[in-house]
């Protein structure tokens, strides 16, 4: 069983369960996304967070299939890695986490980055903005904190990026979800409840990544963060 914050893939030789994923485009709009449709043994590993799946994002699950736009298909399975103690469940995680990164990777090279939306996280671009956000999680942010809360000018601590939701009721609002990874390394007992520090990006005027940037939020690692030439400035 793999330790909290320190989990890792079982060998090599170790039978895993296969992990069927097809790629599918369900629009024939220049500015598509494909949706992700899962079958196999990774369904049922989905069935157990049922909490992680949302309709209004356009997740749907049956029996034998789950299917999802990439960026809410990365959303959960980051989750299940973070979070699951069973080293099935975080290996299968992990490799369909692998081929959808490809997939949103390979969506945002197509992007006419000449084309501007009305409006941050609009129905027509918002699957694009999302899909660079949902690439970021897992990563280590340096975050300004007072009390283990974000604040503007508090100090900085590093927090890793653990998810991200909509507002229900403003559509150009997005939430970040982090867990400072001082707090993660602290947790002694298995399935305590750590801190989560949200941040509400709410500024309209400005693209998700100003936005961030406004908060005072930074990456941890700057030569991996391609935000600058995201086109969504």
């Amino acid at each position: 069983m793999a330790s909290k914050g320190h989990k890792a893939c079982p060998s090599s030789g170790h039978l895993l369960p296969r992990v069927d994923l097809n790629p599918r485009v369900v629009s024939e709009s220049p500015y598509c996304t494909p949706y992700v449709e899962f079958t196999g043994s990774l369904v049922d590993v989905m069935k157990r967070y049922p909490h992680l799946i949302r309709k209004s994002y356009g997740d749907t699950i049956s029996e034998r299939c789950f299917t999802g736009a990439p960026w809410s298909v990365l959303r959960i399975l980051r989750i299940i890695g973070m979070d699951s103690d069973d080293d099935t469940e975080i290996c299968a995680a992990a490799e369909a986490s692998k081929q959808v990164v490809a997939i949103i990777l390979a969506s945002l090279s197509s992007v006419d980055r000449s084309w501007r939306p009305c409006r941050r996280l609009c129905r027509c671009r918002r699957d694009i903005t999302l899909g660079r956000i949902a690439l970021q999680l897992g990563q280590a942010f340096w975050v300004p904190l007072t009390r283990g809360q974000y604040a503007r000018r508090g100090s900085l601590e590093l927090a890793r990026l653990r998810t991200f939701f909509l507002s229900t009721e403003r559509a150009h609002v997005l939430y970040l979800e982090f867990e400072a990874t001082s707090k993660r390394a602290e947790q002694k007992e298995p399935g305590g409840q750590i801190p989560k520090i949200v941040v509400e990006l709410y500024r309209v005027s400005l693209s998700i990544e100003e936005d961030i940037r406004a908060k005072g939020i930074v990456i941890a690692l700057h030569e991996d963060n391609d935000w600058s030439s995201s086109g969504d400035d």
